[in-house]
């Protein structure tokens, strides 16, 4: 009788594993940036002298799912428990578009824009993490330079982050993959931006 091969043994493992760690709903705390980051660290005390300034405006939740950003599955791949954020999913993206704002050199305020002002404003299209072989975190948000009620620019954005293995679908891990997903997403969205608000400043006298 042929005995099985030391792969067939690990994925067996690896499946009564996951099964054992897949059931009961998984609530993330929403956080940014990821752990290792340094968004923190690279961003300035103070905007830079000269620095365009953009007002950010309100980010609406246009998820297909918002009662949820994932799913765990066990070892053979079914859905067995949701992923649940603990945190408001809109002002988690626009907290983290702020920071790398500022990252990227410009001068965020809050407030609303006076005549002439630039303003980004947007939506959270999809937020989502799954556990199975593998942590999978993507993010993808949509955001509108404006002028006066006017759309000068309009810009995708997408991001996709992993907190590696899966042990057994922590919250940890889900937290970490959308936080990573998160961040590239938001720069590359800060990144556009930028180069608009620079492009579409009126210039000052």
């Amino acid at each position: 009788m042929r005995h099985p091969s030391r792969l067939v043994v690990s994925a067996t493992l690896l499946a009564l594993l996951g099964t054992a760690c897949a059931f009961g709903d998984r609530h993330v705390r929403l956080e940014y940036p990821p752990p290792g980051s340094e968004t923190v660290a690279a961003v300035p005390a103070s905007a830079p002298l000269g620095a365009r300034t953009v007002h950010l405006g309100v980010f609406l939740d246009q998820r297909a799912e918002r009662g949820r950003v994932g799913e765990v599955r066990n070892g053979w791949g079914m859905h067995t428990a949701d992923v649940v954020a603990q945190g408001d999913v809109c002002e988690w993206v626009r907290n983290a578009l702020h920071l790398e704002l500022e990252r990227a050199g410009l001068r965020v305020v809050e407030d609303c824009p006076a005549t002439g002002g630039l303003e980004v404003r947007g939506e959270v299209l999809r937020v989502h993490c799954g556990a199975f072989l593998s942590y999978e975190g993507e993010v993808q948000v949509s955001a509108e330079l404006v002028r006066d009620g006017k759309v000068l620019a309009r810009y995708p954005a997408s991001g996709k982050g992993s907190a590696g293995t899966n042990w057994g679908a922590t919250e940890k891990g889900d937290g970490e993959s959308l936080a990573r997903a998160l961040q590239a997403a938001a720069r590359s969205l800060a990144s556009e931006v930028a180069a608009g608000v620079r492009a579409h400043a009126i210039p000052t006298p």
